[in-house]
């Protein structure tokens, strides 16, 4: 009903993404509850900053697939959203692989933070296809097990998208190895805007944390005074 404040259905264990779908529906129909919660499992989630503000932020709870259908299915009618940051909510394959479909063609989102979650490399293939349209200051992907076939799918994105002024991203303890260098080499020579690469908690051997050193941080110093101020994590 229009002007609904709070609906609780944490007790109501037949909601399934159809359905999560469908209140999603009415939600953006009436413009409210205002908070809705269908899990129980991390209090309410702010209907109103997923539809229609421009900042959505969940983070540290346990998502249901009712929960992440529900949230996206808002997220893909927001064209203000500017901000997502779902870190921690044990974000699945095929729940992150929604999610960048509902956000692909965002022109206002600026930030993407989806560390510590539980997708891996079938999850980085479908962000990788919503970044090369994407519009990203700052995306972060911190622990989650996409290895070098989902890094190097990103990487790739970001290289193919030459409009993206990307400043930040973060691949720390994502599974790489030195299967990622060649394409994070790729991506020092190709992309001129990044300021701060994290890598840390990643299997490169020595050798390849030299490559890195050199591509990311001497050869941009002496190519371009604007990358002195370049923060290379390798380690830690």
């Amino acid at each position: 009903a229009a002007g609904l404040d709070r609906l609780e259905l944490a007790r109501n264990e037949n909601v399934r993404a159809a359905g999560a779908e469908a209140l999603a529906a009415a939600v953006l129909a009436t413009r409210s509850p205002r908070t809705l919660n269908l899990s129980g499992e991390h209090g309410d989630i702010d209907t109103a900053a997923f539809a229609w503000e421009q900042q959505a932020r969940l983070e540290q709870v346990k998502l249901s697939e009712a929960d992440f259908a529900f949230t996206t299915a808002l997220l893909q009618a927001n064209e203000r959203i500017t901000i997502v940051s779902m870190r921690g909510v044990r974000m699945t394959d095929d729940a992150v692989t929604r999610l960048a479909r509902a956000l692909t063609g965002k022109s206002m989102l600026i930030s993407l933070a989806l560390d510590d979650n539980e997708f891996g490399t079938p999850g980085a293939l479908a962000l990788a296809e919503m970044v090369r349209s994407a519009r990203l200051n700052e995306l972060t992907l911190a622990q989650n097990t996409i290895r070098d076939e989902g890094v190097v799918a990103i990487l790739e994105a970001i290289i193919a998208n030459t409009a993206m002024s990307l400043t930040t991203l973060s691949l720390r303890r994502v599974g790489a190895t030195d299967g990622s260098v060649q394409a994070l080499v790729r991506t020092a020579r190709a992309n001129k805007t990044i300021r701060s690469l994290d890598l840390r908690s990643n299997k490169f051997n020595l050798a390849s944390d030299g490559v890195l050193k050199q591509a990311w941080v001497s050869q941009r110093k002496q190519g371009d005074s604007l990358f002195a101020g370049m923060n290379l994590m390798l380690t830690g």
